[in-house]
């Protein structure tokens, strides 16, 4: 009967403030997983530029120093710097770039992968909370109706049997023969007067 007034909204309906806490944290967990990526996407990308663009500059300084004005100490500052981009191209910024994909990055695919799976359930389990909602406000109609047809024909059919559950055939014709028998209240009243008649006339 609870679940019945629950799903017809007569009654108020049960909440699980463990199960709305996680599901806050899982609307929550998504769009911090798809932030965290994007930064560190974004300073994979800025850290690429700067060599990029350092390595530029060196091929500027070479230029300069071919020239016979430039003093020696821009000289050595350009062989300085292109030691430099010589050891960051060789293998500081592979090794950056291969730590960035092998661990920064993919220190949420796991995670990722079950709130992407969690997101996949959670439709599937609402809609089978919604059909299951759904037959069960079905069959509240379908009893209300069978009980509301039973009272009215009872109304219009005030000697009709009731037949009990569990009550066996024979007790049961019994019953439908004795209520035939049973004159109504509208025969009584026809059956009166003309007698009277009759009695009258004798």
């Amino acid at each position: 009967m609870l679940k019945i007034k629950t799903v017809l909204k007569t009654a108020p309906a049960t909440q699980d403030e463990e199960y709305d806490r996680r599901k806050r944290g899982m609307k929550e967990l998504g769009p911090a997983l798809r932030s965290y990526r994007s930064a560190m996407a974004k300073a994979k990308a800025s850290v690429n530029h700067v060599v990029e663009s350092l390595g530029k500059v060196c091929k500027v300084f070479d230029t300069l120093s071919n020239d016979p004005n430039i003093p020696n100490c821009t000289k050595d500052c350009t062989l300085a710097l292109t030691a430099s981009m010589d050891r960051i191209e060789g293998a500081l910024l592979s090794g950056f770039n291969a730590a960035m994909d092998s661990t920064v990055l993919s220190a949420v695919d796991e995670l990722k992968a079950m709130y992407d799976e969690c997101a996949k359930l959670e439709p599937s389990a609402t809609r089978s909370c919604t059909s299951m909602m759904r037959t069960a406000k079905i069959s509240a109609k379908k009893s209300q109706f069978t009980s509301a047809s039973q009272r009215t024909h009872w109304r219009r059919n005030p000697t009709a049997p009731r037949l009990r559950s569990g009550m066996s055939w024979r007790c049961a014709l019994r019953l439908l023969i004795r209520n035939l028998k049973t004159p109504t209240t509208n025969s009584h009243k026809s059956v009166r007067p003309h007698a009277q008649k009759l009695s009258t006339h004798s």
